[in-house]
């Protein structure tokens, strides 16, 4: 019952929520580059964004906060409609997602918070546009969904993701996933007990 159980919580394990994190990231970088922007706000000398403002980019984000001739560069949030389509006729509800953070050089630098349409929330530091280092995840209530280390914009490291059950998943995350030679499934029961064991990409092996 036990391994049937572990292998229902490892396919769970794909790590959703770092992959959503890296997608949202990657839009200030294919926002600025292949989409037309649209700037609200006090400009340069050089006709460039300077000052505090909104860059408009297409129809699904937009950049609040400061620019610096012409690059993001200060506070600011960036605001993805996740529900939205890029025809000019669709009607999708919105899905707001939301990265508050200061920005250097046109990428999210410094401690942040990532917020997921459903109110979930990923609170870390992120360096040259990827959240990096010792990083939180909490659901919309404001429980503990994941602690642990971050690297290149997903879960690397040493971390402890809880269970909607009241489980847990700990031990090595590698690009997202539970991987390493001695990862844990805590059992939720009363008892406690745990599945100690090797853990390849996700899955106990």
């Amino acid at each position: 019952l036990q391994d049937a159980r572990t292998r229902d919580f490892t396919h769970a394990c794909s790590c959703r929520h770092s992959s959503h994190l890296v997608d949202f990231t990657a839009q200030h970088h294919l926002a600025a580059h292949h989409v037309a922007a649209m700037w609200r706000g006090a400009v340069d000398s050089e006709g460039l964004p300077h000052g505090r403002g909104t860059l408009t980019l297409g129809k699904r984000a937009r950049f609040e906060g400061r620019m610096a001739h012409g690059s993001r560069d200060g506070v600011g949030c960036l605001i993805v409609d996740e529900g939205a389509s890029d025809s000019e006729d669709g009607d999708d509800e919105p899905a707001l997602s939301t990265l508050r953070v200061r920005w250097r050089r046109d990428a999210p630098w410094g401690a942040g918070v990532f917020t997921e349409p459903d109110g979930a929330t990923v609170h870390g530091v992120w360096e040259d546009g990827e959240l990096r280092g010792a990083a939180h995840e909490r659901h919309a209530d404001g429980s503990v969904r994941y602690v642990g280390a971050y690297g290149g914009g997903v879960r690397d490291g040493v971390g402890v993701e809880v269970r909607a059950d009241g489980g847990a998943l700990a031990g090595t995350w590698s690009g997202g996933q539970l991987h390493g030679d001695r990862c844990a499934y805590l059992f939720p029961c009363a008892d406690g007990g745990a599945l100690v064991g090797e853990w390849r990409d996700g899955r106990m092996a």
